[in-house]
């Protein structure tokens, strides 16, 4: 018998999310126009990469849409990183700092987080860049 309570946790019944893969690069490639394609007016999105020859995760949450060639305002978006998936205390999260210039849609990259392309991936690469500009610095190496 587990004597153990589950003080703090509550489940509710009233949120629930659904989430649908919509892109994978493993399948669909690393085009920014087949990103595009399967992303644009989907609304709100998570995008999660998987450093190559690591244990790193880093991404971001959309709560717009990709569509267009803009930057997009919110102070709802972030970028994550978690610098080994065996450790979870490594997680770090950074919510935008630049509201106006949280999200930039460019139809020659895939998503692209702040003003100075904070966390964009490259066309057709399997590189990454960060580079802090409207995010806070959350430990994510500039190159991946």
């Amino acid at each position: 018998m587990d004597n153990k309570k589950d003080e703090g946790v509550k489940i509710s019944k009233k949120i629930q999310y659904s989430f649908n893969l919509l892109f994978r690069s493993s399948i669909d490639g690393l085009s920014a126009q087949v990103f595009h394609h399967k992303c644009d007016n989907k609304g709100a999105t998570i995008f999660i990469a998987k450093i190559s020859n690591s244990n790193m995760l880093v991404g971001g949450y959309n709560p717009r849409d990709w569509k267009g060639q803009c930057y997009k305002s919110t102070l709802d978006s972030f970028i994550f990183s978690i610098s080994d998936l065996t450790d979870l205390q490594s997680a770090r999260l950074g919510r935008v700092i630049d509201c106006n210039k949280a999200i930039c849609c460019n139809n020659n990259y895939g998503p692209i987080f702040g003003l100075g392309h904070d966390l964009h991936a490259l066309n057709n690469s399997k590189n990454w860049q960060y580079i802090k500009a409207s995010y806070p610095n959350i430990g994510i190496p500039i190159h991946l």
